[in-house]
């Protein structure tokens, strides 16, 4: 059967104990769910060479088939495109509550608005937020609730 392997995750060692059924894989693995805590392309090959195929947002869930050297590889379940993200992207998943809906939100070292800015968040990240806070903590720092 055909294979699309921008959306349906299968090498030629190894694939998604879902597509069993549907396609041969010497080897299967059932995904892990991690979060991304980073923003950063997520790449078809290991190395990074190649142009990216997409980009995981913080927030987003990565359902992770393969875990190797300082790469993993899997599926980006925002727009289901399949690759590899350098492991330190990934987090615990976090339970998203909130969406960046400006261009680009700065990330804070401390809980205040006058605190460094060490980063931003893109439109569309997704952060956990209970309100009533100013802040969000989020993997870099803190995020105005505003």
């Amino acid at each position: 059967m055909p294979v699309d392997r921008r959306i349906q995750a299968i090498r030629k060692d190894l694939a998604d104990v879902r597509l069993a059924e549907r396609a041969f894989a010497p080897h299967y693995a059932a995904a892990v769910t991690r979060g991304i805590a980073l923003q950063t392309p997520l790449y078809a090959d290991h190395h990074g060479e190649a142009p990216p195929l997409s980009e995981v947002l913080p927030g987003d869930r990565f359902e992770m088939l393969e875990l190797s050297g300082d790469h993993a590889w899997g599926i980006c379940v925002t727009d289901g495109a399949v690759g590899y993200v350098p492991v330190e992207t990934l987090c615990d998943p976090v339970s998203c509550t909130h969406v960046v809906a400006i261009a680009s939100t700065p990330v804070h070292a401390t809980p205040h608005a006058d605190g460094p800015v060490v980063g931003a968040l893109p439109m569309d990240a997704r952060v956990e937020m209970h309100m009533p806070v100013a802040f969000a903590q989020v993997a870099l720092g803190y995020v105005d609730a505003t």
